[in-house]
């Protein structure tokens, strides 16, 4: 019968998300439990709390994680043919 029920909400809902996610977190059983962000984050192993610092370092990670995955999986002279090792 529950099966039932959440496959109809799925299918009632399908085109929208916000409903999607809040029927899939019923089902799981994970209603109205918040997430709560970190107050302090960790850059280069120094805390950082400052809000808009928080997003720099975020933003300064992400955009370096492409060239950290290309020199992990790479050697230099494979960088052109993209020979991976992973």
């Amino acid at each position: 019968m529950k099966i039932k029920y959440f496959r109809n909400s799925l299918e009632e809902n399908k085109y929208d998300i916000k409903k999607t996610w809040t029927i899939l977190k019923q089902a799981i059983g994970k209603l109205n439990i918040k997430s709560s962000i970190p107050q302090t984050f960790l850059a280069n192993d120094i805390p950082v709390t400052d809000k808009p610092q928080v997003a720099e370092e975020i933003n300064n990670c992400f955009s370096k994680i492409g060239n950290k995955l290309v020199s992990f999986c790479f050697t230099s002279d494979e960088t052109s043919g993209y020979d991976a090792h992973c």
